[in-house]
């Protein structure tokens, strides 16, 4: 799950598919990886070559992880629901 990646301020690499890029669309916490096997390699290899990028691409999927909180989501949960019954 990425949230629990993204907590231990790991950068996420994960396979070019719509529900990883709403997630990670516009972030720079991760990589989508386009393409096999070859091509994640690549890119694991070069955050682990790179680690100015690779810890502030973990830092920037904290402060991500953090809006996915159980807490947050609840207070934006609850929200929705009172705005629903004001309109009741």
């Amino acid at each position: 799950e990425f949230r629990r990646v993204l907590f231990r301020s790991t950068p996420v690499l994960a396979v070019d598919a719509e529900a990883q890029n709403e997630l990670l669309s516009g972030k720079d916490c991760g990589l989508l990886i386009r393409g096999g096997a070859e091509e994640f390699a690549r890119a694991a290899f070069g955050l682990l070559h790179d680690p100015d990028r690779l810890r502030r691409m973990g830092d920037d999927g904290l402060v991500l992880a953090g809006s996915y909180s159980r807490r947050v989501m609840g207070e934006k949960t609850l929200k929705i629901y009172e705005k629903t019954l004001k309109k009741s």
